[in-house]
């Protein structure tokens, strides 16, 4: 037989044997302690003696059957164990976690108090302590977020469906429910656009909810009606301890109303004298607004982008109307022309009272206009149309916009003549006129043809261009041999002054101008003017040719001072020519006190000349005679025809102005 003696435990039994007998050899399985325990001793196996030294047997060896029968005794030893608590990564044990010195059968020591990082609640430990130690034991914190949520649940009640008139009475109920982990305390519900009664305030515990019954109204107002419906937010609001906070949840609820019925109407007029304005003519435009809606509109304006204009303010009841006059605001433009039509938009606004938008009403004034028609015309003229070989004539072209609108870029240009004359820009019914002279020559005999044309463009989209053309026929007969020719050579020199009387200290301008007047270059020609340091040489002056000098000087002399201008020339034939002009200016000493100054002791200031532009001879051409060398004289015909034009225009304001000195000389004789 095989027996199990438990060998002093202190409860429990030892196995029992069920096999037995057995014979001599047979094997069987060493069994385990059963229900024995020995107070803080650990059960270690078997052995055939009760001290030990013999045969070591554990549970589940193979145990082989000898002569009399085998006693397994149990073995005991006493060993200490350590139990561990761990805190973890979302908390601080409070006191050491590490119990020592237990033994087998001892009572498992309660865990120390964990103290919580911010947010977080204590889950368990793992694995779950046991009751008594039998081992060495290691159990670990695990943690959970702390959850703080609320939800508000808002539930409207009214009799009837929706939409709602106004009048009607809207009830309200809540329900707050605590979605979160944690108590929420000193719960509030607030809705600031009803009428609320008194809500206590209250707990909820995690994952419970609470309604509130019949705890607000609202009566529908003139307002929901303009907006159609009333919608309102109630929130609710609670306090949680573990994260010392309080968390809030927002219910909004919209009641549909039969909407108000706002409305807006504009109208726009344009106004005009002309039945068809033009570039320049004034547009009064008037705006009327009327209000055909049920409810009253605020700030009523009228808005027109095209005008840049934005009309005041108004308020407008029910039916009501009003309108503004502008009052020839807008300048009809050629781009208007060329379109045919001014037409531009205007949109009026109002809103109702509390309305987020505005009602709005859009109108357009469209008024025709006079169509563009550009129209160019040149006008060409001589004033003699027979002539003899080697005789002056005179042309003249006038170019006229006749046209409705402006022409731009206009180009007069004649290639006999050598005329390009340029205007930036010729206003309807604007005309130049370019004067020219032209020398005949034996090659123009019998008869000459010289057509001019212009040209300019108007601007729209894209340029247009507009042209106009003129002929002229000129018959040319061969001249009589001419007969000698008389040198009368002459020279002139003018002084003037911007200022005959100031103050002393103060800068004058003086203008000298020199002058060929006869009809023979003059060589060697020299200008001076001493008071004023001028000087001036020339190796030529031409027929006609004039030039003029500014000089500034700042006056500290006081007293009446004079001013001569003295030039000499010799001419081709060598005839010598001189000139001489003088002026006086007073210088003022600067008075102590500001007199007031008689008005007929103002000395007379003389008109300054025009500066005559000059052009000196061209180089001679194939076929023109060139300057005699013994007189100087160039044939009229080796010039430009643009020198012949300054040329002239230069003698008749010589002219002018001679006349002008003897008018005057005359009258102080």
């Amino acid at each position: 037989n095989i027996l199990y003696d438990g060998n002093t435990q202190d409860r429990g039994n030892p196995p029992q044997e069920t096999g037995n007998p057995y014979y001599i050899d047979d094997e069987t399985i060493v069994l385990g302690k059963n229900t024995m325990e020995k107070d803080h001793f650990v059960f270690n196996g078997w052995n055939t003696r009760a001290q030990g030294g013999g045969m070591n047997y554990q549970p589940g060896d193979i145990i082989t059957m000898v002569n009399g029968g085998i006693i397994l005794y149990a073995q005991w030893i006493n060993t200490e164990y350590t139990v561990t608590y761990h805190e973890g990564s979302h908390g601080i044990l409070v006191t050491s976690g590490i119990f020592t010195g237990l033994y087998n059968g001892d009572k498992t020591p309660p865990a120390p108090v964990v103290l919580l990082d911010y947010g977080y609640l204590f889950s368990e430990w793992s694995p779950d302590p046991q009751e008594f130690v039998s081992e060495d034991a290691d159990y670990y914190a695990f943690y959970i977020s702390v959850k703080d949520s609320i939800v508000l649940e808002k539930i409207p009640v009214f009799t009837g469906e929706e939409p709602l008139n106004v009048g009607d009475k809207i009830s309200y109920s809540f329900r707050v429910t605590n979605t979160g982990n944690v108590t929420l305390k000193d719960i509030t519900i607030n809705d600031g656009l009803i009428e609320m009664g008194t809500i206590d305030l209250f707990n909820l515990e995690a994952e419970s909810s609470k309604l509130i019954s019949d705890a607000g109204w609202h009566i529908v107002s003139e307002e929901d009606s303009i907006l159609g419906y009333f919608e309102n937010t109630a929130i609710a609001s609670g306090y949680t301890d573990e994260l010392d906070r309080r968390i809030t949840a927002e219910s909004t609820v919209k009641v549909m109303v039969n909407r108000a019925t706002p409305g807006l109407v504009l109208e726009k007029k344009a106004l005009s004298d002309s039945l068809l304005p033009k570039a320049g003519d004034l547009i009064t435009y008037e705006f009327t607004v009327t209000n055909n809606g049920t409810v009253t509109l605020y700030d009523v304006y009228v808005d027109d982008m095209d005008l840049d204009y934005t009309s005041t303010r108004v308020t407008l009841a029910p039916q009501e109307k009003h309108t503004w006059t502008l009052y020839n605001f807008y300048k009809v433009t050629e781009v208007d022309m060329f379109r045919g039509y001014v037409n531009n938009d205007a949109t009026a606004y109002g809103w109702p009272y509390m309305a987020a938008e505005p009602v709005t009403s859009k109108d357009n004034a469209l008024i025709q206009t006079e169509a563009a028609a550009p129209e160019i015309f040149i006008n060409k003229s001589v004033n003699d149309s027979n002539v003899i070989a080697g005789t002056s004539v005179q042309f003249s072209l006038t170019v006229t916009n006749t046209g409705n609108v402006t022409l731009f870029d206009v180009v007069l240009f004649d290639e006999f003549l050598g005329i390009s004359e340029n205007r930036s820009n010729l206003q309807p019914n604007e005309s130049f006129n370019i004067m020219m002279s032209y020398i005949t020559k034996g090659s123009d005999v019998p008869r000459f043809e010289n057509t001019a044309i212009a040209t300019g463009w108007v601007y729209e989209n894209e340029r247009l261009e507009v042209t106009d053309s003129a002929h002229v026929y000129v018959n040319v007969s061969t001249p009589e041999p001419p007969g000698p020719q008389t040198w009368t050579p002459a020279i002139d020199i003018e002084i003037s002054a911007s200022e005959y009387s100031l103050t002393i200290g103060n800068e004058i301008e003086y203008t000298i101008i020199l002058s060929n007047k006869g009809n023979s270059v003059l060589n060697n020609v020299t200008a001076e003017c001493s008071e004023l340091d001028f000087s001036e040489n020339f190796s030529k002056l031409y027929i006609l040719e004039s030039k003029t000098f500014i000089i500034k000087k700042v006056m500290n002399e006081e007293g009446m001072v004079t001013f001569t201008a003295v030039t000499e020339g010799v001419s081709a034939q060598g005839t010598h020519v001189s000139d001489t002009d003088s002026i006086a200016v007073e210088i003022i000493a600067k008075p102590d006190q500001p007199l007031e100054q008689d008005p007929d002791d103002v000395p007379e200031v003389p008109d300054i000349p025009e500066e005559v532009p000059i052009v000196p001879p061209i180089e001679p051409q194939p076929g023109n005679p060139p300057e005699n060398p013994e007189t100087g004289a160039i044939p009229i015909d080796a010039y430009s025809v643009s020198a012949i034009v300054t040329l002239g225009a230069g003698i008749f304001a010589l002219i002018k102005r001679k006349k002008e000195a003897e008018d005057e000389e005359n009258d102080d004789m």
